[in-house]
């Protein structure tokens, strides 16, 4: 295995930076420099990937663990809201939106 990158700003989206972890892959060629990782279509893929898996990670939470979601809500919304507002992909659009919570006049307050 080899450390590629240390801080990978380009491999989720701006608004997904409070997400950390080590991404391993062995679809990554071993002679791809650091700067070809930029404009690589392979990390385009890998971004598109990793950014589907946090998104169904967190729904996932938020219906099975609605109490430590509603915590994580509260610390993390500003995030997820820039994600509603900077993203291109309308399908994603709604996938963010899923993670949003907010009260309405249709249910009570709280």
């Amino acid at each position: 295995r080899i450390l590629i990158k240390a801080k990978a700003e380009n491999i989720l989206p701006k608004w997904l930076r409070f997400v950390k972890g080590v991404v391993d892959s062995e679809d990554i060629p071993l002679n791809l420099s650091r700067e070809l990782l930029q404009n690589s279509p392979l990390i385009n893929k890998l971004r598109n990937v990793l950014t589907t898996r946090i998104l169904k990670f967190l729904q996932d939470r938020s219906k099975r663990d609605v109490e430590n979601y509603l915590a994580f809500y509260k610390d993390y919304s500003l995030f997820i809201k820039e994600g509603i507002v900077t993203t291109q992909d309308v399908h994603e659009k709604e996938e963010i939106a899923k993670l949003l919570r907010y009260e309405s006049s249709e249910q009570e307050a709280g």
